[in-house]
């Protein structure tokens, strides 16, 4: 799944980061992090998502990057995601 994260298809990254954060692969959250750089607001979605259910302290400069992204669900989600990882 790993390999997936790298993809040319961002569907496929999608894919690959919702069924690590299923297995609970905290050990990849720093893989799924820098993602959140990329220009696809689905991708930043969902790895937010996959940060906030991981909750690993190191991914939150990523995550603070994006507080004000441009997408709703994706500042939904890193709000939430920056809270969980808070508490």
């Amino acid at each position: 799944l790993r390999s997936a994260l790298a993809d040319e298809f961002w569907q496929v990254r999608v894919k690959a980061v919702r069924s690590l954060g299923k297995l609970g692969a905290t050990e990849a959250a720093v893989e799924i992090a820098p993602m959140m750089d990329l220009s696809i607001p689905n991708l930043r979605k969902e790895c937010a998502a996959v940060l906030g259910e991981m909750a690993v302290v190191e991914t939150l400069p990523y995550l603070e990057k994006y507080v004000d992204d441009p997408d709703p669900d994706v500042r939904k989600n890193v709000r939430w995601a920056m809270g969980r990882i808070a508490a």
